[in-house]
């Protein structure tokens, strides 16, 4: 069984080619290969319009659920990722042809699914309890992204509860929820049990102290973690020394697995922060990476590994992009005849973040990140004069203002 997925008109962030199809079903969004399809009689007054046919044979039941969702109209987007040894371009046109991705598509490498900037899992209880049921069922799916997906506590607490049962999956992103310390308390005592995750990312939260000395105490038990993200929460003095205590191979004699901490962006004072900076060039924590402050950098997580491929899944249909998509932004736009005014809305961004922000101009293309992650790569309208061009971030927005190489009226911002 397959299911036929409509396919915007090629563009240049398509991989491969766009079936033709003998006709039209109603139905646009993903579907998955366990599902089982009625499709609707064909409409005789449309015209055919060309389909791709993408089938998900990955035996897990959170993209099922995923599919399900989106089936329904309930779930508006989310990403699959994973590695591509032969190169994404490679990959994708051997992919839509056969019109299956299935679990050998992916390598060894594992399989990430991305649901952030989407609200249905918080959306309801029988939302919360079916994402949950699907969690504990899983065994495909080794990384699950959910930034700003508006989980809060409550749905922190379910996902905690169902990672007591789940042995796949190794990476949890919950950044930019709302996650206090009240939310923290379940996902700490999941260390005690949950000897498979080795990645939690929980920053841009409203965690404090209390919830980081919870977590600091599970991690202190746990053999599988390594990686840790608290940056940017409300961490003080207490919390972050709670880390340095059991991270200490002088204090414990079977430290934590932990190697990489992040608690940039805290409460921490210049004296706290000093005892960690010391103690770690000293060599007396089991650290390889600890970051205070985010000018730091960033290591880049898939440093060392083959090409990423996303394939995006919109009740539109489906496409292949190589790396991941960035967050996703409300951008507003206006000209006069000599520039172009772009501005980017993000909640989270403050008008001390110029260190992790970053925007590339080129005469026809403009790149923008945030902290590493991508939010914006474009084809211009029309050439610009890079050299002339500035930016601005301020609280909750990003402002670029792009000069034109020739004085005039651009019918869009993109090519």
């Amino acid at each position: 069984v397959s299911s036929e997925q409509r396919a915007p008109g090629p563009s240049g962030s398509m991989v491969g080619q766009s079936a033709p199809a003998s006709r039209q079903v109603r139905h646009e969004g993903v579907q998955n290969s366990r599902d089982n399809k009625q499709e609707d009689p064909p409409d005789e007054e449309e015209a055919p319009t060309p389909q791709r046919r993408l089938v998900f044979d990955l035996d897990s039941s959170l993209v099922d659920l995923a599919c399900h969702w989106q089936k329904y109209s309930i779930l508006g987007h989310f990403n699959l990722s994973g590695h591509a040894d032969e190169g994404v371009e490679a990959w994708g046109e051997k992919l839509l042809p056969k019109g299956v991705l299935s679990l050998a598509d992916f390598r060894n490498h594992g399989v990430e699914l991305d649901l952030s900037d989407t609200h249905v899992v918080a959306s309801g209880f029988q939302e919360l309890e079916e994402f949950s049921g699907a969690i504990k069922r899983d065994s495909t799916v080794t990384s699950l992204r959910l930034t700003r997906a508006k989980i809060g506590n409550s749905g922190a607490s379910w996902i905690a509860g169902a990672l007591m049962r789940n042995q796949a999956l190794t990476e949890l992103v919950l950044s930019s929820n709302g996650i206090t310390d009240e939310g923290i308390d379940p996902i700490a005592a999941v260390l005690d049990s949950n000897n498979v995750l080795k990645k939690i990312d929980l920053s841009d939260n409203r965690i404090g102290s209390r919830g980081a000395q919870q977590l600091a105490s599970g991690v202190s038990r746990n053999r599988s973690l390594t990686e840790l993200n608290l940056s940017r929460n409300s961490i003080g003095d207490q919390g972050a020394e709670e880390f340095l205590a059991i991270l200490d191979v002088a204090v414990r004699p079977k430290p934590a697995v932990l190697r990489v901490l992040d608690l940039s962006g805290n409460l921490i004072t210049r004296p706290t922060e000093d005892r960690l900076m010391s103690a770690y060039h000293r060599n007396i924590t089991v650290l390889n990476t600890l970051r205070l402050s985010e000018a730091d950098g960033q290591v880049d997580p898939d440093k060392g590994k083959p090409p990423r491929f996303t394939v995006v899944c919109t009740q539109q249909g489906i496409e292949v992009r190589a790396g991941r998509p960035g967050p996703r932004a409300q951008v507003s736009w206006e000209q006069d005849q000599g520039d172009v005014e772009i501005v980017l809305k993000r909640p989270e961004l403050r008008r001390t973040d110029s260190t992790i922000v970053d925007v590339g101009f080129g005469y026809r293309r403009l790149k923008v990140t945030v902290r590493g992650e991508l939010l914006m790569d474009i084809e211009l309208a029309a050439r610009i004069r890079p050299d002339d061009c500035a930016w601005t971030v301020g609280d909750g927005y990003l402002q670029v203002v792009l000069a034109k190489a020739e004085v005039g009226r651009w019918q869009s911002l993109t090519a």
